[in-house]
């Protein structure tokens, strides 16, 4: 599995899902449901396991970026095996409303973070920013 962003048919889903290897942690949300940052921020809080402190109400876009480069803070035995190897994650529904749901400011954003910031780190910036630190794959799949 290589770190990337993938566009894909709603009939490859079912192909990725079973090539991805053992000890790759895969999550799927369905874009359709997303109707703010706020709903984006909480759900992937919630798939990825992000701590929530007291009297935190949801989280912000900082803390979000600090979380989804910072996996392996959970403590979870569990956690630590199904993810060990990487993280695959599948966006349904960035085509709703036709091809232009792709230049939603909302989706551009959330692509533009994966781009840029969180797939090059998990590709090579986590072996200089984290002690011991090792490079795991994250690929996002869109599905169109």
């Amino acid at each position: 599995m290589q770190n990337g962003l993938y566009y894909i048919s709603e009939e490859e889903v079912s192909g990725v899902k079973t090539s991805v290897p053992d000890g790759v942690f895969i999550a799927e949300i369905d874009y359709e449901r997303i109707n703010s940052e706020s709903d984006y921020l909480n759900l992937m809080g919630e798939l990825f396991r992000f701590p929530v402190f007291e009297g935190q109400k949801g989280h912000s876009w900082d803390g979000y970026y600090d979380w989804i480069t910072d996996l392996n803070w959970e403590n979870d035995s569990e956690w630590l095996d199904i993810s060990r190897n990487g993280f695959c994650l599948i966006i349904h529904g960035c085509n709703k409303n036709g091809y232009e749901k792709r230049f939603d400011p909302l989706l551009k954003k959330i692509v533009d973070g994966f781009v840029y910031d969180i797939i090059p780190f998990w590709k090579k910036d986590i072996t200089d920013v984290v002690v011991c630190g090792e490079p795991k794959s994250f690929c996002i799949y869109l599905v169109l």
